[in-house]
């Protein structure tokens, strides 16, 4: 029976319809009342193109078991019951109002106290949500609802998920409004994670955006919805300026691309929504507010950080930002101490300038609006400069970054001071230049160098610069490979392999060993003859591969040949000389002489009769085996190699060429790049559009490669031509490497069929 079949006066189970209140692809909602009587319910019947009999059933079901598992609050719509006769069906309390959206289209936007209760309620109930185990995975303006007291309720779980409750057989079904979809959900398989509570407080705050601005952050069709979602920043300066600082925060943070990077729950969301709301009760009475810091006079309130303001000097009238820190430990002055006295230090390496700090005392009559936790008030005035950001950054400006931090780090640690290194505290210039804020105020949620390790991988790095920092596994490999003079040494630093020990000279004072005499022709062991070869050459980064030539232990089984034939030319060679009395020549090392890997160190000649050096150097017995990290599986390449070509269609539709190296790397990067540069010259977009893929075989290589044959066929079009799509199939085969959790094609080769 389809939705089509139903009208007023059809009974469903035990309700008799009534109205019609609206529907859409899953179905449709009706005014109902119980056969027996009493007050009437919205009765939603599942009968939607896009479910099949069995998944409407199951929606049915997750709906009714959700929504039960989260009536503690009051901001869920209740359900009363639900069934399956004749068609799956959910009854629920009836909401006499509006929704959200309908309130939006009316008002287009709403006023920042209207957006904090209407956040409030959200918090609450995705708090009560996620305390069950429950993501909603739907939170859009058309499911909150207002009814006529003006109490706002969440709504539709019909595609929730609820943790240990096995639904497979929705999966593949229509997921939550894209317009609201965190970069996780555009990519479960990519480096964002999977979908968690997280993801339903990042479409809060597009919802609270909205509610804000009057629309969306993002807007455009599913191509440009995934760009901006998964890459570009929300413009924060289209709220209202008179958004409070506390309420501009949570709508930043919720919506920050990285999960971890969000607020940790509805919880923490709800207490960020509390600071706004007293920050606008105190915007509307300041009079019992402190008036100024010591010597800095209130000009106006910080527009993104709570507890600060825009001040001046009062003397001199220089501008600083002064921010008040709340604390109930009389030392934590004792912190804000050290942090400014070691600021001279650190700010001629690239951290903001912090003037002085004091204990804040109020005056008779002075009082905080709702101030957080803490007995003791302190106050730092800082410079807080506005810093350019760079749009690309090269290799050169990469390795002057790490440097920066690198120095920071170290003369930071030497005045036992952490800093705050990730990527929302650091600036980074186009030519590497770093600019560190509120360097040792707060004590930072990772360590200095996994939050440098945050910011240098989220910086916009070219093509070879992140390449250096896709090698690295963290800031101190990442650090070596800046300071290593060479690829070979990179290399090694890379593979994780230590380099060939470092035969270091003698101090030039110390002689030789007496016994130890080599002929004139001969060379020292710190200095490789001038006739030797050179050692074998190093891979490159781009080049390695599992199963290449093992050329740190070539190196080491080179060192021990040299070391046993120098042996024995200088005990045969000194019997030699003294028979035929001829001058020795006595080993002088040389101090400035750089130390090679593979050169021997001094021998001693043993004062028993020397022993033959044998003819094979000794093997050395191989490392215990070690588990192999588990393979993926064909689904998961297969799933990566379909994101590249979605992303490959949005970035030849957008021009963007900074799109492709999140899903290309090495060859394949190199010629899509070029491609598109060619078409960006001849003033071109492109629609493309893959209409099949016949995957004809998938090979796992190990846990980081595959390789994939497929056939496609694809439809070209130039965006704005009259001419038709040109439809064509190839033969594709590809090379996926997994880098960062994230799978990269590197290689990728075609041939058109006939």
């Amino acid at each position: 029976m389809t939705m089509g079949a139903f009208h007023a006066g059809d009974h469903v189970g035990a309700y008799v319809l009534e109205a019609y209140l609206g529907g859409g692809s899953f179905g449709a909602v009706w005014r109902a009342r119980p056969l027996a009587g009493g007050e009437a319910v919205a009765l939603k019947l599942l009968t939607g193109d896009l479910d099949s009999s069995e998944t409407s059933e199951l929606r049915a079901e997750v709906e009714v078991l959700a929504a039960a598992a989260a009536q503690n609050s009051r901001h869920i719509v209740q359900v009363l019951g639900g069934g399956n006769d004749p068609v799956p069906h959910i009854v629920m309390e009836l909401i006499e109002g509006e929704s959200l959206l309908d309130l939006l289209r009316k008002d287009a936007r709403l006023s920042a106290a209207r957006t904090v209760e209407t956040g409030l309620a959200i918090t609450d109930a995705l708090a009560a949500l996620h305390d069950a185990g429950i993501i909603h995975r739907d939170i859009k303006p058309a499911n909150v609802m207002i009814d006529r007291a003006g109490v706002i309720k969440l709504a539709d779980f019909g595609i929730a998920k609820i943790a240990g409750y096995n639904a497979n057989t929705m999966t593949g079904q229509s997921a939550m409004t894209m317009a609201y979809a965190g970069p996780e959900i555009w990519d479960p398989t990519g480096s964002f994670g999977r979908p968690s509570n997280r993801s339903d407080l990042y479409a809060m705050g597009v919802l609270l955006f909205q509610c804000l601005a009057g629309a969306p952050p993002f807007a455009g069709d599913y191509g440009e919805l995934y760009r901006a979602h998964t890459l570009a920043p929300p413009n924060l300066t289209a709220l209202p300026a008179d958004t409070p600082a506390g309420l501009r925060i949570l709508v930043s943070t919720c919506l920050e691309k990285r999960q971890e990077d969000r607020p940790a729950d509805a919880a923490a969301c709800e207490m960020m929504l509390h600071r706004a709301e007293a920050e606008l009760a105190a915007a509307e009475d300041r009079s019992q507010e402190p008036a100024r810091f010591g010597p800095w006079i209130k000009d106006a309130p910080h527009g993104a950080l709570p507890w600060a303001w825009h001040c001046h000097h009062q003397r001199t009238n220089e501008p600083a930002t002064v921010e008040v820190h709340f604390s109930d430990r009389l030392d934590y002055a004792t912190r804000l101490e050290a942090a400014v006295a070691a600021n001279p230090d650190l700010t001629p390496l690239g951290a903001e300038r912090l003037i002085e700090s004091n204990r804040l005392l109020l005056h008779p009559g002075e009082a905080w609006w709702q101030p957080p936790p803490g007995r003791f008030q302190f106050w730092v005035a800082r410079e807080d400069l506005a810093q350019p950001t760079a749009t690309t950054i090269g290799e050169p400006a990469l390795r002057t970054a790490v440097a920066s931090l690198a120095r920071l780090m170290d003369t930071a640690a030497a005045h036992a001071i952490a800093l705050d290194l990730r990527r929302t505290k650091v600036a980074v210039s186009a030519a590497g230049a770093v600019y560190v804020r509120r360097p040792g105020l707060l004590e930072p949620p990772l360590s200095p160098a996994a939050g440098a390790m945050d910011t240098i991988r989220t910086l916009p790095l070219d093509p070879q610069a992140r390449h250096l920092v896709d090698s690295a596994p963290d800031f101190a490999a990442l650090r070596a490979l800046v300071d290593s003079p060479g690829v070979a040494d990179a290399t090694t630093v890379i593979a994780g392999v230590p380099a060939a020990p470092v035969i270091a000279p003698p101090p030039a004072s110390v002689p030789p060993p007496a016994s130890v005499r080599l002929p004139a022709s001969a060379p020292t062991p710190w200095q490789p003859a001038a006739a030797s070869p050179p050692p074998p050459p190093q891979p490159s980064p781009a080049t390695t591969r599992k199963g290449g030539p093992p050329w740190p232990l070539i190196a080491a089984a080179a060192g021990l040949i040299a070391i046993a034939a120098v042996a024995f030319i200088a005990l045969s060679g000194g019997k030699k000389d003294e028979s035929q009395n001829q001058p020795a020549v006595v080993i002088q090392p040389t101090a400035t002489a750089r130390p090679v890997a593979t050169t021997a160190p001094p021998v001693v000649a043993p004062t028993t009769p020397p022993i033959a050096p044998p003819s094979q150097p000794t093997a050395v017995p191989p490392a215990p085996p070690t588990a192999p990290p588990p393979l993926p599986t064909r689904a998961e390449v297969m799933a990566a190699l379909d994101h590249s070509n979605l992303v490959y269609i949005t970035a030849y539709r957008s021009g963007d060429l900074n799109l492709l190296r999140t899903v290309f790397s090495g060859d394949a990067l190199a010629y899509y790049q070029d491609d598109m540069r060619k078409m960006l010259a001849r003033n071109e977009r492109q629609d493309n559009q893959v209409l099949s893929t016949d995957y004809q075989d998938v090979q796992i290589t190990d846990a980081t490669h595959a390789i994939i044959r497929t056939r496609e066929r694809w439809s070209y079009k130039v965006v704005g031509s009259a001419a038709a799509p040109i439809i064509t199939t190839y033969n594709e085969y590809y090379e996926l490497t997994k880098v960062n959790g994230a799978w990269l094609v590197s290689v990728n080769t075609f041939s058109k069929v006939p």
